[in-house]
């Protein structure tokens, strides 16, 4: 995909209260490539159940001009965070801990737009991002005969309001 930032071998810190707890990373976790990187976590029992990580990106780099023309104008002009990952280990799902991985990430890094690649495949993922608020924008591919992915969008303000 082109998107995701680099992954780095520091241990984010752990904050919060109750057994899962989501954690934004220290500062210096952020990759000079992508300022603003944030990645969260939850634990159970000092155990990382889950975890997701974004970034504020602008329209070009995210959607592409192929794209941009198709994605809602604000999108393309307001605060957009890319997010790369969100993913819980499957005896922790269904238990509302990527929502609030979600919800740490839209905290730390404050967009207006959030956005994601999810594979059509994917009905657990597509659920929990339907339910986020996220609404299927397009098609995606990185390479003309790459895998097609669903481009999903939120707009952040109207999701806060329902």
């Amino acid at each position: 995909m082109g998107r995701r930032p680099p992954r780095t071998g520091r241990q984010p810190r752990r904050t919060g209260d109750g057994p899962v707890r989501p954690c934004a990373a220290p500062t210096d976790h952020r990759p000079p490539q992508n300022p603003g990187f944030t990645l969260t976590v939850a634990y159970a029992d000092g155990t990382a159940v889950g975890f997701g990580y974004a970034f504020p990106c602008s329209a070009d780099y995210w959607f592409g001009p192929a794209l941009a023309a198709h994605v809602p104008q604000a999108a393309c002009r307001q605060r957009l965070m890319g997010l790369c990952e969100l993913a819980v280990r499957p005896p922790w799902q269904s238990q509302g801990i990527g929502r609030r991985l979600h919800h740490a990430l839209l905290e730390a890094i404050n967009p207006q737009w959030s956005s994601l690649l999810a594979l059509p495949s994917n009905r657990r993922g597509q659920d929990l991002y339907a339910r986020l608020g996220y609404a299927y924008a397009g098609p995606y591919r990185n390479s003309p005969d790459g895998s097609e992915f669903d481009l999903l969008l939120l707009h952040v303000a109207a999701a806060t309001r329902v």
